[in-house]
C-alpha cells in the first residue's frame, strides 16, 4: 500500500497528494529516505569505482622533501638555492592555490670533469603494483657545454644490485639555461634500463646522478621536483568503509535539511499569502514529492555504466570534489595554474566524463523542475482556494531558498 502511494506520486500526483493531505503518515517518507540513501550511496560508489587518484613518493604534502633537505645527499658540495627553483602550483579543495616548494638543490664541484650525487635511505616499490615513473627537473648551470655523459642509477638493497639508465640524449641540443623536465619510466616494463647483480624493482633503496664533461671545469647543477609517481589508487578499494559512512551522513543531512527547509519556506509563503495550512500534511506531502530524488539517483546510477575509468594525476587529485549534483569534479577555473602536462590530463579526463556530467546535470535540473511542479500540486490540495500563481510562488520560493541554503551554508549538495 505504501509503495503504491509512493509510485502514484509519479503517475497520478493529484490523486496521490489528495490522499496524503487527508491522511498524512510519516512511514512513507521514512521509506523514501531509506531508498534515497541506498540509491545515492550506490550511485557514488559506482562513480568512485571509476575514479583513480595518483600517489607520489614523497607524498604530495612533502613533494619536494628530497630537494629541500640537503643532508640526505652524499656529494662533493651541495646547498639550497632559494632564488632558482621550479614554482609548481596546484589547487587544493578547501585551501585554494598552494605552491609546492620554494627552493631547489644546487650541487657543485670545482675544477673537475664529473660530479656525482647520491640520495640514500629511500624505500620505493617500483614493482608491478608500485610506482611507474620518476619525475625529475634538472638544470646544467655550468659549464655552458653539453655533457659527455649523464647517468641515473637506482640501487636495490646493496651497492652491487642496481639499475642504470643513460640520460645523455635528454640534454643534447637542449638549452642549458632552462629547467629540463624529465619523466622517466621505471619498473619491469620500462625500457632503456640496464640491470646489474640481483637488482629488484620492488625494493629501490637509493638514487644516484652522475654527470661527466669532456674537460675539467667548475660544475654547477640544480635539481628540483624529484619524486616517484605513476601509482594510482581507487578510493573505494583503499577507504571503502570510510567513504560509505561519509556518504550516508552527507546524504542523510541533505535529505533531512531539504525536507525541513522546503516545507518551512512553503509554509511561511502560504501564511504570508493569507492561506491556511497545517504543518503535518504539508510536511508529509513534500516528503513524498522528494521521491523524485530517488528517481534521479537511479538514472545517475544507470549512467555510471557508460562512465570510463578516469585517472587524476596528483596535480589534479587534491582539487577534486563532489559537485552540487553529486558528481566528481575538478574546477575548470583552477586549470590555468597547472603545468602543461597536468592541463592535458585535465582535458583528457574532462572529455572522457563530459557525457556523464551532462546527463547528471540535465537530469538534476529536470528533477528539480518536476519537484517544483509536484510541490505546486501539493499546495493546491492543501490550500485549494489558492490560484495557480500563488501555488507556484510558494513552491518556487521554497525551492530557490532551499537550494541556496544547501549549496552555501549546509551540505553543498542538492
Amino acid at each position: 500500500m505504501i509503495l503504491s502511494d509512493i509510485a502514484k506520486v509519479l503517475y497520478a500526483p493529484r490523486k496521490a497528494f489528495k490522499q496524503i493531505v487527508e491522511n498524512p503518515k510519516y512511514l512513507g517518507v521514512v521509506l523514501i529516505l531509506l531508498l534515497f540513501l541506498a540509491v545515492q550511496v550506490a550511485f557514488e560508489y559506482a562513480q568512485f569505482s571509476k575514479v583513480n587518484f595518483e600517489d607520489t613518493s614523497p607524498s604530495a604534502g612533502e613533494l619536494n622533501g628530497w630537494t629541500v633537505n640537503s643532508t640526505r645527499w652524499t656529494t662533493s658540495s651541495v646547498m639550497s638555492n632559494s632564488t632558482d627553483f621550479t614554482n609548481q602550483t596546484i589547487y587544493a579543495t578547501g585551501i585554494g592555490f598552494v605552491s609546492l616548494g620554494n627552493s631547489s638543490l644546487q650541487f657543485y664541484a670545482s675544477n673537475s670533469t664529473n660530479m656525482s650525487a647520491t640520495l640514500s635511505n629511500i624505500n620505493i616499490d617500483c614493482g608491478p603494483e608500485g610506482f611507474q615513473n620518476l619525475s625529475l627537473r634538472m638544470k646544467l648551470v655550468e659549464p655552458q657545454s653539453e655533457p659527455q655523459q649523464v647517468t641515473l642509477t637506482l640501487y636495490s638493497k646493496v651497492d652491487a644490485d642496481y639499475f642504470t639508465r643513460d640520460l645523455t640524449p635528454n640534454f643534447m641540443g637542449a638549452s642549458l639555461t632552462v629547467w629540463n623536465n624529465l619523466t622517466i619510466p621505471v619498473g619491469v616494463n620500462a625500457p632503456l634500463w640496464t640491470s646489474h647483480g640481483g637488482a629488484s624493482w620492488s625494493n629501490i633503496t637509493a638514487l644516484k646522478l652522475d654527470v661527466a664533461f669532456p674537460a675539467s671545469s667548475n660544475i654547477t647543477i640544480r635539481v628540483d621536483n624529484l619524486f616517484f609517481r605513476g601509482l594510482y589508487t581507487n578510493p573505494v578499494e583503499s577507504a571503502g568503509a570510510n567513504i560509505a559512512f561519509n556518504l550516508l551522513y552527507t546524504f542523510f543531512m541533505q535529505f533531512v535539511f531539504e525536507w525541513l527547509i522546503l516545507t518551512a519556506i512553503i509554509y511561511i509563503v502560504i501564511r504570508a499569502l493569507k492561506g491556511k495550512a497545517t504543518w503535518k500534511p504539508l510536511f508529509v506531502a513534500v516528503g513524498f514529492a522528494m521521491f523524485l530524488l530517488v528517481f534521479r539517483g537511479l538514472i545517475g546510477l544507470a549512467a555510471t555504466l557508460a562512465l570510463p575509468p578516469a585517472y587524476y594525476p596528483f596535480e589534479l587529485a587534491f582539487g577534486v570534489s563532489i559537485s552540487p549534483f553529486g558528481v566528481v569534479n575538478y574546477p575548470s577555473l583552477a586549470v590555468p595554474v597547472l603545468s602543461p602536462d597536468a592541463q592535458l590530463a585535465y582535458h583528457s579526463v574532462d572529455s572522457l566524463t563530459s557525457v556523464f556530467q551532462s546527463i547528471t546535470s540535465f537530469v538534476s535540473i529536470a528533477i528539480y523542475v518536476w519537484l517544483g511542479v509536484l510541490c505546486t500540486i501539493a499546495v493546491g490540495m492543501l490550500v485549494p482556494e489558492f490560484s495557480t500563481a500563488k501555488r507556484a510562488i510558494a513552491s518556487v520560493v521554497g525551492l530557490v531558498v532551499t537550494i541556496v541554503l544547501l549549496l552555501f551554508f549546509l551540505v553543498g549538495i542538492i
